[in-house]
């Protein structure tokens, strides 16, 4: 037959409780003991600083790694879309003073190339493709600009 197992009560009678060891170290142990602690503390303080540290270099590789690969423009590269829009601006400033048959060609062919043009933006097309295309509209735009200062016919050849 199994034995019944004991109450805290009983245990307390048999056991003598005055008679167990105090729980309480001995006093050349505290300072042992809170060195300990601060050690553990500067552990902890270190792995989480290092840790912040790590994170904070990957956010920081993260977040320059796109501009880094992206290609450097030379200090002398023409800004070509805005050229060409300042030039657009002008050239609407700018009445016609012949008329519409200066404009004709050179209008069809902005036409053609503004399509051109918004169909690599469609396309999702990088600046090597769209590059030239604003060039090339900036171009044509300044001809036609000069064109219309000049009272110039413009004709197809």
């Amino acid at each position: 037959m199994a034995k019944p197992e004991l109450t805290y009560s009983e245990l307390a009678q048999h056991l003598r409780l005055d008679q167990l060891p105090s729980a309480e170290p001995p006093p050349e142990l505290w300072p042992r003991i809170a060195a300990a602690r601060q050690q553990l503390v500067r552990r902890r303080r270190l792995r989480y600083g290092i840790g912040a540290a790590g994170a904070a270099f990957a956010l920081a590789v993260l977040l320059a790694g796109p501009a880094s690969q992206s290609r450097p423009q030379p200090a002398s590269a023409v800004d070509w879309q805005a050229r060409a829009q300042a030039l657009e601006l002008q050239l609407h400033a700018l009445a016609p003073a012949t008329g519409a048959a200066d404009v004709s060609a050179m209008q069809a062919e902005i036409a053609s190339l503004d399509r051109t043009l918004q169909t690599a933006y469609d396309e999702g097309s990088d600046e090597d493709r769209l590059l030239p295309l604003w060039k090339k509209r900036s171009e044509l735009l300044d001809a036609l600009l000069d064109a219309r200062r000049r009272h110039l016919q413009i004709s197809r050849i």
